[in-house]
């Protein structure tokens, strides 16, 4: 058996389908109206039938690129573009220096014939703490024969900040480090019998200028 309320959905389908078709023939005959309408302004050829046309004429193959654009920038400038984070590309600044003493190689310069520094080069008087220049975590540990003990800090969103030449490491892989904590201590260069600390700084694997990060410099 069928209940009330299976008529009562019949009748609302039904209902809904013959809405659906009214709706349909409105818009058919609103299209027809406009079509005749356009037809009518190419036959007559009364001035003012004649301006209509030419209007309409240069309506469809005016050029409104100079129009999209500027209303795109205006649209642009009204949002908090810094909230974005693929627009923060300089949201990363060192007001911490590693360590304190006199830069005697610069991000770019020539080490020799052969390659350009990567990092900056500190040289201090005597043996001194180094800080970390932001918070992060310690990715690598690690010794090579060009900057000797080397430790890399992962500061997140694509900032690595890498020291060499250190005499001693005071934190281990993994472990969280707070910006101004003691990272180790800077050693001596073989070569110069100066104390000197390698200062890199990566973004997306990539090294960058420490310089043009550092907040007084």
């Amino acid at each position: 058996m069928y209940s009330q309320n299976y008529y009562n959905h019949i009748r609302n389908r039904n209902k809904k389908s013959s809405d659906f078709l009214s709706k349909l023939i409105n818009n058919l005959s609103i299209v027809l109206i406009i079509l005749i309408f356009f037809i009518v302004l190419k036959a007559v050829k009364t001035n003012t039938a004649l301006w209509m046309n030419e209007g309409i004429k240069n309506a469809f193959y005016k050029d409104y690129t100079q129009q999209i654009k500027s209303f795109a920038m205006n649209k642009l400038s009204s949002f908090n573009l810094g909230s974005i984070k693929v627009f923060k590309q300089q949201e990363f600044i060192i007001d911490q220096v590693p360590i304190e003493g006199k830069i005697v190689l610069k991000f770019g310069e020539k080490i020799n014939e052969d390659n350009i520094s990567k990092g900056i080069i500190y040289e201090t008087d005597t043996s001194k703490d180094v800080k970390a220049i932001f918070d992060g975590v310690v990715e690598k540990i690690e010794a090579n024969d060009e900057y000797g003990l080397l430790i890399t800090i992962d500061h997140k969103n694509g900032y690595k900040s890498i020291f060499g030449y250190l005499d001693e490491i005071r934190l281990t892989e993994g472990e969280t480090v707070k910006k101004g904590m003691v990272v180790g201590v800077n050693g001596l260069i073989p070569k110069t019998k100066k104390y000197a600390l390698y200062f890199e700084l990566q973004f997306n694997n990539t090294s960058v200028d420490p310089l043009k990060y550092i907040k007084q410099y």
